[in-house]
């Protein structure tokens, strides 16, 4: 039973009743409910998911339940959102598992839930970024990233945040942009 945060399960966030079904593609996780859309622990509200169903059944040309994956980037753009190449080339192949080029409804609703995510994410690194960034430059310090590193939680020491920024910093300039941020944020 995947869990969504310590001592809960994704099942006791959603009641009982809102339940339909519970899916994984590979990695990807997802639950229908009557109410939602929860991907990878994020909640895609109703009215976003009708909008995803229809934008699905547009593509859908044939009316076969499903698109090709070359839809994808335009089915986003009709969702209004923007997602690179590659980027849903490697979603892609997360719910099209036999490598057919075709995704069904419930991939698509699945790539539609992780997008999000990602954006929002994305969207909370940068306001932590912004935090970070005090004199506007762009750039954050080391000191400020090592500060953030330490208050995080995690059971870093001091010589793995020492690693972890060397790894960052890689020219030594002693500062990171958000790219760097980013990755190192995103990194496992």
């Amino acid at each position: 039973e995947p869990s969504s945060a310590p001592g809960r399960s994704k099942w006791e966030i959603l009641s009982t009743g809102q339940i339909l079904e519970f899916h994984t593609f590979k990695q990807v996780e997802y639950i229908h409910c009557k109410m939602a859309l929860v991907v990878d622990e994020f909640t895609v509200p109703e009215d976003k998911v009708n909008s995803a169903k229809d934008v699905f059944k547009k593509f859908d040309k044939k009316g076969q339940g499903r698109i090709s994956t070359m839809d994808l980037g335009p089915a986003f753009k009709a969702l209004n959102l923007n997602a690179k190449a590659d980027q849903l080339k490697e979603w892609a192949d997360l719910v099209d598992e036999e490598a057919t080029g075709f995704i069904n409804q419930d991939g698509f609703l699945t790539l539609f839930g992780k997008k999000l995510k990602y954006d929002q994410d994305e969207r909370d690194l940068r306001d932590a970024f912004r935090i970070l960034d005090k004199k506007k430059t762009g750039e954050i310090d080391v000191e400020d990233l090592r500060w953030l590193l330490k208050s995080l939680g995690d059971d870093l020491t001091e010589e793995d945040i020492d690693d972890m920024i060397r790894e960052t910093d890689t020219d030594g300039s002693g500062f990171v942009d958000f790219d760097e941020f980013y990755k190192l944020m995103n990194s496992e």
